[in-house]
Order: C-alpha cells, then sequence, then structure tokens
C-alpha cells in the first residue's frame, strides 16, 4: 500500500513536498494535483520513463533520489526549453560542491561521471505547467549489463551511502539559483565548459522520438534557448532543439 506524507523541508520554490512509499511515476502523481513550486518525491518508482517509451529509469526502493518540482509557465522568465539544461546545470553545481565530482552535461538530459550516467532528466510540459522529473543514483552497488548508457552511482564514484531524502532539500537550493539567478544569456556561458564531447565529433537524433534522423557534426556550443550548437564539415551550425516534451499536446518545442 502506497503511504504519503508532507515533509516538512526547506522548499525555496515555495511549494508542498509530497513523500510517496511508492508510486509509478513522480511525473503523473504530479500533473494529477499541478501547483507552482509543489515536489512530489517517493522511495519506489516502478514505471520511471525516459525521453521515449523504450527507455525506462530502474531503482529499488531507496536507492535513488527520485522527484518531480513543477513550475507554472507563468512564473518562469526563462525559455521554457531551457529547463533540461538548467536542471543538469544544478545537478552538476550540486554534485560538484557536495561531494567534488566532476560531471558532464551530456545534451540535453543527461549528467555523466568519468562516460558514466548519475542522473537523468524528463522535462514535460502542458496545462500551465512545466514538470521537471529528475532522479539521481545514489546507493546502488552495481547496474544491469544491459543499460543503453553505462551507469555508476554516488556509492560507487564516493564510496558514501547517502541517504537520497537528505539531498532533497540543497539540491533544490541549487535548482532554485540556476533557474531564477542565472539569465538567459549567461546559460550558455555556464554549460558549455561542462558539455560532454565539446570540441568532439558525435552523433545525435532530432525530431520527434521513433521519427528522428542522425544528425553528425563537432560539438560547438549551446544556444540561447538551449539549442545545441554542431559544427559541420561544411562549416554550417545545425542548432538542435531542446528535447522538452509536451506530450499533452503531442507535441515538443
Amino acid at each position: 500500500m502506497n503511504t504519503m506524507q508532507l515533509l516538512k523541508i526547506d522548499n525555496p520554490f515555495g511549494g508542498a513536498v509530497e513523500y510517496h512509499q511508492s508510486l509509478g511515476s513522480t511525473m503523473d502523481e504530479a500533473k494529477s494535483n499541478s501547483r507552482h513550486g509543489a515536489v512530489v518525491c517517493c522511495a519506489l518508482q516502478t514505471a520511471g520513463r525516459g525521453r521515449t517509451a523504450e527507455r525506462r529509469w530502474f531503482s529499488k526502493e531507496g536507492e535513488s533520489l527520485t522527484f518531480t518540482l513543477s513550475l507554472a509557465l507563468s512564473e518562469i522568465t526563462f525559455p521554457v526549453t531551457t529547463v533540461p539544461l538548467r536542471s543538469a546545470l544544478a545537478l552538476v553545481k550540486f554534485l560538484e560542491k557536495r561531494f567534488s565530482l566532476v560531471c558532464k552535461i551530456k545534451w540535453p538530459n543527461d549528467v555523466l561521471v568519468e562516460g558514466r550516467k548519475i542522473a537523468g532528466i524528463l522535462s514535460e510540459a502542458g496545462g500551465g505547467f512545466v514538470r521537471v522529473g529528475i532522479g539521481l543514483n545514489c546507493r546502488q552497488e552495481g547496474f544491469p549489463d544491459d543499460l543503453r548508457r553505462p551507469a555508476t552511482s554516488l556509492f560507487l564514484t564516493t564510496c558514501r551511502l547517502e541517504r537520497p531524502l537528505e539531498l532533497l532539500a540543497p539540491l533544490l537550493e541549487e535548482l532554485y539559483r540556476v533557474f531564477f539567478c542565472i539569465e538567459g544569456g549567461g546559460l550558455p556561458a555556464e554549460v558549455e565548459p561542462l558539455l560532454y564531447g565539446l570540441g568532439e565529433e558525435m552523433e545525435y537524433h532530432e525530431g520527434r522520438p521513433g521519427e528522428a534522423r542522425p544528425v553528425r557534426g563537432r560539438v560547438y556550443g549551446i544556444g540561447p534557448e538551449g539549442e545545441l550548437q554542431l559544427l559541420r564539415k561544411s562549416g554550417k551550425i545545425i542548432y538542435g532543439r531542446s528535447k522538452l516534451q509536451l506530450k499533452e499536446k503531442q507535441m515538443e518545442l
């Protein structure tokens, strides 16, 4: 049986913080009762998902910090397409400050340590809200061999068994700072030094999931709305759009 309690922790966004023992998806739960600044987190997420239907977030109970933050579109002053990168930047800064980890951002929504995924982000918008789902690997001692990308955890990188909920308040503080204290023009300068593959040739897939076309080029930088800039051999810069999904409208920004 799922149980829910309201946590008494500092939330700079001003909303209630719900803690559930088990949920299918914190993103789906957040949609059912959206309030600006509200946070939904859980110990066990049984149907967490990534950007596409075939990508799932796997974690045993209590191993990860898993939550969704809801923001009213009327309350944000930056392009909504920058939400995934702002969230990734906040994660990188938090992990550096608290654990002295050197992290990279794999555009637009993964945080890597030594090439291994330690956190993932899913951003969806609809009904006047943008919702940010974050999963941070904390206590895992190992991962399945068939993952799309090799993964790691705070335990594997620091040998520290952290309690996931104790990380929520300081991470929310970092998210608030990055969301509301970094102007749009300053975002590329903050993100570009942290880009995974900067200066290297990479392949990305642009377009709707399932219909995306591969685009290859040298990772060049970030645009003001969170676009990925790829430099082609022809010299032309391709601006990849932020993969912020608007599932409720069945469209992408």
